[in-house]
């Protein structure tokens, strides 16, 4: 009988870690600004997630532009400054890969192809604090800057109609990362990457390193037009997690029947 019993619990155990447990290492966390006004007065919204994971030492970082059909580059997102907790030392990030999507805004405010590399930077800013940043205190290049969606009126005609001068036909502005988060089916931005991606390599990131707070640049001058969020969430179990865990604990169930009969 003690055997059976303790057979029962050991099983029970695994199942209840199995579905708790993510994949090794890994803590998501994100931040969002929801709908609000920057320091400066410009409406903005955006969205940060954070992907650690202390065994490859990374933190994975997508940033989204949610204000759709801006009306200047105030509301374009310029970088996320976050501070870190639990390092095992200074920070020192380097950019081990980068997944984005540039494009142009013509004088009609019409979106049109373009193709450049991204050149936005980590760096670090204390023994705890890092910046992914296009406008960052050392580094900075007026173009590039994450842009939300055109016009959803306009369907897939890819026109941003509010755009004024610093956007549309604004040389020094243009290039965009494409930041809206959407999947478009036809026209320009059809197939561009929307969520723009970073993999920074950080190796002093441990399995207990998260966040305490993170500051959304917007704009081309940095630290001047800015939100700060100290809220973070963690996001829900996706489905199949959920699912996996259920079907985990209905197959122990049958086990721990099939010892007891024993």
């Amino acid at each position: 009988m003690y055997r059976v019993n303790t057979c029962w619990k050991r099983l029970w155990m695994a199942a209840a870690l199995g579905c708790l447990a993510g994949p090794a290492g890994a803590n998501t966390v994100s931040y969002v600004t929801g709908p609000t006004h920057s320091t400066s007065g410009a409406a903005v919204n955006a969205a940060a997630e954070f992907i650690f994971d202390a065994s490859a030492h990374t933190v994975t970082v997508e940033l989204l532009n949610l204000q759709l059909n801006p009306t200047g580059v105030s509301q374009a997102l310029s970088g996320v400054q976050f501070d870190l907790t639990n390092l095992s030392g200074y920070a020192a990030p380097t950019i081990s890969s980068t997944s984005a999507s540039t494009f142009d805004v013509a004088a009609n405010g019409y979106a049109s192809a373009d193709s450049e590399t991204p050149h936005w930077v980590a760096e670090p800013v204390s023994g705890s604090t890092v910046t992914l940043c296009e406008i960052c205190a050392t580094h900075g290049h007026p173009d590039q800057l994450i842009l939300g969606g055109p016009d959803a009126a306009m369907g897939s005609k890819d026109k941003y109609t509010a755009a004024r001068g610093s956007i549309a036909g604004n040389p020094a502005h243009n290039s965009f990362l494409l930041g809206s988060g959407a999947t478009y089916s036809e026209g320009v931005l059809a197939g561009l990457h929307s969520t723009p991606t970073w993999v920074l390599s950080l190796p002093q990131i441990t399995v207990s390193t998260t966040l305490s707070q993170v500051r959304f640049y917007f704009g081309t001058t940095f630290g001047t037009n800015e939100v700060v969020d100290s809220l973070a969430m963690t996001p829900e179990p996706t489905p199949i997690v959920l699912i996996g865990g259920g079907v985990m604990l209905i197959m122990v169930a049958r086990v721990a029947r099939g010892l007891r009969k024993k």
